[in-house]
């Protein structure tokens, strides 16, 4: 059978006709419905982040299951499922210990694998999410935001009342501060950009800081009553300035590093600061623990999706997007790809 696929080569953008791979037993075939562009496919794209060429680019996709393999359980023909962004390589010493979570080696589709750019794709059965009905195809394209955020509160230990400063206005930022309303903690949002910002506030996040135009740690000290932020949640393509977060945090406590690290530059942190204020910095990539949490508050509408995509687009307009300009120190948020 042949597919449709947007490759990136090193000469440029291509859309091609591509036999689709082989449905193992463990696999399943995906009729792709949406798709997404984001600011990691456009740095591929217009060669600011290194890969192998050719790749099929996009990491996140939502689509109808077609074709199953003799031993998958968890699926049937005619579901919609989200495809996860990141793969265990299935070799390292945690995998072959059932660690899977704590890959060695993740694989990233739209990355270090082809992605989902394309009107089919075969993956493992254990790279799917099953959609339950009342879940909209166009919000799930963000289950992997929503399991990162909800990872990332728990992992710094949050309680209620407490205050969170999210660095970055992006759509991962946005549903960061919407999670933690959920869990009765207090967002900070900050961001230059005053329209991502004012989404924020439609939606209900009551604090927000333009850093471009207020001092922000003297906001962040007013707001919290001069104990500063318990945390802080950087969004690592933000491009926010990573060294700020840590004025907005009280000493003892944590700074989770969020999302994809292909995007983050280069930090230059100041340990001795990091030390002597007791301060704990970690990242968080992808957990896969709280998917079903993540599918809850979709359907519950207590994360609301439908402001945070920037633009919806053909599939053949693909390449268009790919190449729009890469603004310094802008923040994107996801265009959402209608497939044929």
């Amino acid at each position: 059978m042949v597919m449709k696929a947007w490759r990136i080569k090193e000469n440029g953008i291509s859309l091609d006709k591509m036999d689709t791979q082989e449905v193992l037993d463990s696999c399943v075939k995906i009729k792709i419905a949406y798709a997404s562009v984001t600011l990691t496919d456009r740095l591929i794209a217009q060669g600011k982040l290194k890969c192998e060429y050719p790749l099929i680019p996009g990491r996140n996709a939502v689509g109808m299951v077609v074709e199953t393999g003799i031993n998958v359980k968890n699926c049937t023909r005619g579901d919609m499922v989200a495809l996860k962004p990141l793969s265990s390589c299935g070799e390292c010493a945690k995998c072959l210990d059932s660690k899977n979570v704590q890959c060695e080696n993740t694989l990233a589709f739209g990355i270090t694998e082809a992605g989902f750019l394309s009107d089919f794709s075969v993956v493992s059965s254990d790279n799917i999410i099953k959609l339950p009905e009342r879940v909209n195809s166009e919000d799930a394209i963000f289950i992997d935001c929503i399991d990162i955020a909800i990872e990332a509160i728990s992992k710094m230990g949050l309680e209620k009342g407490e205050y969170l400063a999210i660095c970055g206005a992006d759509d991962l930022g946005i549903i960061m501060a919407q999670a933690a309303m959920y869990y009765q903690i207090v967002p900070i949002l900050i961001d230059m950009d005053p329209s991502f910002l004012q989404i924020a506030g439609d939606l209900g996040v009551y604090y927000t800081i333009n850093s471009g135009e207020e001092d922000t740690k003297k906001q962040v000290f007013a707001l919290t009553g001069g104990k500063m932020a318990h945390a802080v949640a950087y969004m690592s393509e933000s491009n926010y300035p990573f060294n700020s977060s840590l004025e907005y945090v009280k000493n003892g406590g944590s700074i989770a590093i969020c999302g994809l690290s292909d995007t983050l530059k280069e930090l230059n942190v100041p340990i001795g600061q990091v030390h002597a204020r007791g301060l704990s910095i970690f990242g968080i990539l992808e957990s896969n623990k709280n998917i079903l949490s993540a599918i809850n508050m979709l359907a519950s509408k207590t994360i609301i999706i439908d402001a945070l995509i920037g633009e919806r687009i053909d599939f053949n307009d693909v390449d268009k997007e790919l190449k729009k300009e890469i603004l310094q120190g802008s923040t994107y948020l996801k265009t959402l790809v209608r497939m044929p």
